[in-house]
This record gives C-alpha cells, structure tokens and sequence, in this order.
C-alpha cells in the first residue's frame, strides 16, 4: 500500500474522485491499476475507506464508464453507505468463531 494512490485515502479518512480516468492515466502513466481499469472502460471513480474506529479495513470502490460522473452528494451517499459497511466488518471481526480447528 505504501507509495500507492490509496495511501492518501487510507491517511486522510476522505473519500477520492477521480473525474477523469484517462487524462489521470497520462499524468500516471506508470499506475497499473489505472490502465487496467480504464482498458475495461471505466472513465470515472470513486473510492471511500472502510474505517473501523481507527483502522482502516478497505476499501469500496465505485466506477462508471462516463467522465464526471461523481460529486459531492455521491461523496456524502457513498460515505454513509461506507459507515454502514464498516459497521458489519467490525461486528463480523468482534464475533466469536464459529468454527474451531479440531
């Protein structure tokens, strides 16, 4: 993750637009994830972490094959949706197992 363009999301808590997937391949013509991403056609993304308390569990990533498909009012619907996904990994890792090794 270190060095990555998720670690900024992962440091800050904030979700990240990226508006634009082609011109933001030509300002990082090395990310392999971008060129992936914009070979299957994704034009715009946006990404929000999954925090638990203080730990950062993942990630949800949202994708459309438009430019300038997301704003501010995604950002606030796609958080709160986050929250409620972040809620049920912490419920899930607070769970006692159901199943032990024998």
């Amino acid at each position: 993750m270190a060095g990555s363009s998720l670690e900024e999301i992962l440091r800050t808590g904030r979700p990240r637009i990226i508006d634009d997937l082609i011109a933001y391949l030509a300002q990082k013509p090395d990310s392999m994830s971008t060129r992936l991403l914009v070979g299957e056609g994704v034009r715009s993304s946006l990404t929000c972490p999954l925090i638990v308390g203080d730990t950062a569990v993942g990630f949800m990533f949202f994708s459309s094959r438009e430019p300038h498909t997301y704003d501010d009012g995604h950002v606030l619907a796609f958080q709160s949706l986050a929250a409620l996904v972040s809620g049920t990994v912490a419920r899930a890792l607070e769970a006692p197992r159901l199943f032990t090794d024998a």
